[in-house]
């Protein structure tokens, strides 16, 4: 349980935990599925040790695409060993009350995380969006004065350097801006600019 509410990333906005423990949720059943075909292979270790290996590099090549699916490959990837571990310490047999006891627990800590998002800590990503679009307008204005400061050919070495910079802010900022919005989306916003 403790392990769902480190990896449900509390504490973030409302969009960002709940669309993190959904996608954990999605692993949990990843997860739950490797954990049923390694606890049935245990009488044959090298083909669950295979097995073990394919499904946790694909599940780390999930992980790589980006921070967004943290949760959903930790969530498989532990499931898949505890299937693993749970098959050994029960003498190379299944037991269906162990994975869902796993499930339950892991489940818990994703309503706790969740349920403390929503009405401990409730961060609005919107706000959240405005902010970052604010800062990255302030970049974008910045730079534009720079680049016209650029073919004037009246920039010095520091601005140019500051403009260099900012190139790659803004790239940054669009990575930022991106993710703030997904993360705006499952959120339900009541604002003054609601069209409600």
């Amino acid at each position: 349980m403790f392990v769902a509410v480190a990896a449900g990333q509390a504490g973030k906005a409302v969009g960002a935990v709940v669309s993190n423990n959904l996608l954990a949720a999605l692993g949990l059943c990843v997860g739950g599925l490797n954990f049923f075909i390694l606890a049935k292979l245990a009488r044959w270790t090298i083909a669950q040790g295979v097995y073990f290996f394919l499904a946790v590099y694909g599940l780390a090549y999930v992980k790589a695409m980006g921070l967004r699916f943290f949760g959903f490959s930790v969530f498989a990837i532990l499931m898949s060993f505890n299937g693993i571990f749970t098959s050994l310490s029960l003498g190379h047999k299944f037991d269906p009350q162990f994975l869902a006891a796993y499930l339950e627990a892991y489940l818990w800590g994703t309503a706790i995380n969740i349920a403390v998002s929503m009405l401990v800590f409730p961060i609005s990503s919107e706000k959240e969006l405005r902010q970052t679009l604010i800062a990255s307008l302030q970049h974008i204005e910045t730079f534009g004065m720079l680049i016209s400061k650029s073919y004037l050919m009246i920039i010095d070495e520091e601005e140019r350097q500051l403009r260099d910079n900012l190139a790659q802010a803004i790239r940054a900022d669009f990575g930022s801006l991106q993710q703030k919005l997904e993360e705006t989306t499952l959120e339900i916003n009541w604002s003054r600019w609601s069209l409600d």
